[in-house]
């Protein structure tokens, strides 16, 4: 089952996370490298994304869905300047919400290639 491996691996990354050095979690690798911060918002939003996917996927007889400018998205919501409790925070928490969207979802729609 989908939903209970991702919140599996949620409860076991988040004391992980919040390990992390504050530095070490705001640094880049390099330029035009994202930070983990960045990368963590980076997964928010794509989770908010999925999320909708998933909503609509019943409802069509395809998976192809509209993409979106990751790049702009991180910059946009300016993941780099938020504070990392708050990253981490909101990740676990949409992550979680979208374990239960994809929990409510018919097997067929799952399953499609």
């Amino acid at each position: 089952m989908p939903t209970k491996t991702l919140l599996s691996i949620l409860r076991a990354a988040a004391p992980q996370l919040e390990a992390i050095p504050d530095e070490v979690f705001s640094q880049s690798s390099g330029p035009g490298r994202w930070s983990q911060k960045q990368i963590l918002g980076h997964l928010i939003d794509s989770a908010y994304n999925n999320h909708q996917r998933f909503l609509r996927a019943p409802h069509q007889d395809h998976l192809r869905f509209v993409g979106y400018d990751q790049e702009e998205w991180v910059l946009r919501n300016a993941y780099q300047e938020r504070d990392k409790a708050e990253v981490i925070q909101t990740f676990l928490t949409v992550q979680t919400h979208l374990a239960q969207a994809i929990a409510t979802q018919p097997e067929e729609v799952l399953s499609r290639q």
